[in-house]
């Protein structure tokens, strides 16, 4: 795996297929991500033809309620926080007024529900925002919220794919045997978590557990990497080197929204860190909360099976929970005598191992799973009750439980071609759903075993 990957704790692959490479994301259509509904409904993208003129006459559903839901569709310009802020903006209202079930891509095609509290479905309907497309309006009682969706349905084109069109076909075959024979992949929680460019969001989160909030903030403003471009280096370098909140304003590239937002705070009140990080969404702030639980989680699954512990059945005291609706409460601790019991259940599909989302309420799992726990929570200097955040209660965590298999649904090989946009290389086009909070990513490394930053 590459250097990254081990930097993120995912550190083993689950098939041994030689793997095809390639890269991802060479063109933004190239990766289309669509939300299913907890009702296992695919809310379909309208794709690169699409146009904002084209959604005018679109009808709006009669409903009752302060809420107007309706799909948005992007097309690669923003992340979810991005296009709802340049959304909130274009109608003079907070961001605070819209929530979401799920963050999504960047760069790709997108569709997601999104709720607007007492925003006129008419207004929303009239937005002419190059890439980003609303419809299907209609007034609810209940807002859509985090977590409100079943998963993902994902149609991707792995580019660049240097290999024979049989070679391709032999190994994709191979891989996608294995997987079947292993009952799914690792249920990683893929780079986009942390950042590619910048895969420091769990960085900045540890600092924030630590409370730890000056470092937290030069971290997240001051530490530059070579993929960021050249003008957002030499902002990030010259805040490093002078602590000049003000003059580093003045040099931050406009599309880095938010550390300008922080830094317009700090150019005033220079000692008032805290205040600076609340001028940030609080998602944002929460998933720096999310990305330390998703490395723990990383990094504790890896170490289960480098110890030899099994991925698709249970020690005991091992923590199961069932594979639909996993919630902080729901889950068995097993032990020596229900261990034959839960291992058939596992079987059976209706339960699985999983490893806690570390927060301030966490039941751990016991005996040598514990071991693994407690180990890599030493490694990190961290403690469960460190989620609870005096200084920051509003993003504090109580934890809960991830399986640590990630079942694939509809895989399906659909092309495999000459790439149009790459001499004498190869394409390779696959489908897939996943249930919430898993990554694509992750089930992609398992067929292209590659380098993640050519991605």
């Amino acid at each position: 795996m590459s250097e990254l990957e081990s930097i993120l704790g995912m550190e083993f692959f689950a098939t041994k297929s030689k793997g095809i490479g390639g890269c991802l994301r060479k063109r933004w259509e190239d990766f289309v991500v669509e939300e299913i509904t907890p009702q296992k409904e695919i809310i379909q993208a309208l794709g690169p033809g699409i146009s904002t003129n084209g959604l005018k006459d679109a009808q709006i559903t009669k409903g009752e309620g302060d809420y107007t839901v309706f799909t948005l569709e992007r097309h690669a310009m923003y992340n979810t926080f991005e296009a709802l802020d340049r959304i909130a903006r274009s109608l003079g209202v907070g961001i605070k007024r819209f929530s979401y079930a799920g963050v999504k891509d960047k760069r790709a095609i997108t569709t997601q529900r999104v709720s607007a509290w007492r925003v006129d479905p008419e207004r929303l309907k009239n937005l002419n925002i190059k890439g980003l497309y609303l419809r299907d309006f209609n007034r609810s009682e209940e807002p859509v919220k985090l977590g409100d969706l079943w998963g993902n349905h994902f149609s991707i084109t792995v580019r660049e794919i240097n290999l024979a069109e049989s070679e391709i076909e032999e190994q994709v075959k191979q891989t996608c045997r294995e997987i079947e024979d292993s009952g799914g992949v690792p249920n990683f929680f893929g780079y986009q978590r942390f950042g590619v460019q910048r895969p420091l969001s769990h960085l900045v989160g540890i600092k924030l557990l630590k409370s730890e909030f000056k470092d937290a903030a030069m971290l997240f403003l001051a530490k530059a990497y070579p993929l960021e471009g050249d003008d957002a280096q030499a902002a990030r370098n010259y805040l490093r080197e002078t602590e000049d909140f003000a003059g580093a304003f003045e040099k931050f590239p406009k599309r880095l929204n938010y550390e300008r937002v922080m830094l317009k705070h700090l150019s005033k009140y220079s000692n008032d860190v805290l205040g600076a990080f609340r001028r940030l969404p609080r998602g944002l702030l929460v998933m720096f909360i999310h990305a330390v639980q998703s490395y723990l989680f990383n990094k504790t699954l890896s170490l289960r099976y480098k110890q030899g512990f099994p991925l698709d059945s249970a020690v005991p005291g091992d923590i199961v929970s069932p594979v639909e609706n996993v919630s902080p409460n729901d889950y068995i601790l097993v032990t020596d005598e229900t261990v034959s019991e839960i291992n058939e259940e596992i079987r059976s599909g209706k339960l699985g191992v999983s490893i806690p989302l570390i927060g301030y309420d966490s039941n751990l799992p016991e005996n040598k799973p514990g071991e693994l726990v407690e180990k890599i929570l030493k490694e990190e200097e961290l403690t469960p009750s460190m989620f609870r955040l005096q200084s920051l209660p509003e993003i504090s965590s109580r934890g809960m439980f991830r399986l640590i298999m990630l079942n694939i649904s509809d895989l399906k090989i659909h092309d495999i071609d000459a790439d149009e946009y790459s001499t004498d290389s190869m394409k390779l086009t696959i489908s897939f759903s996943l249930p919430k909070g898993s990554y694509a990513t992750v089930v992609l490394r398992e067929f292209m075993k590659t380098d993640p930053i050519k991605y």
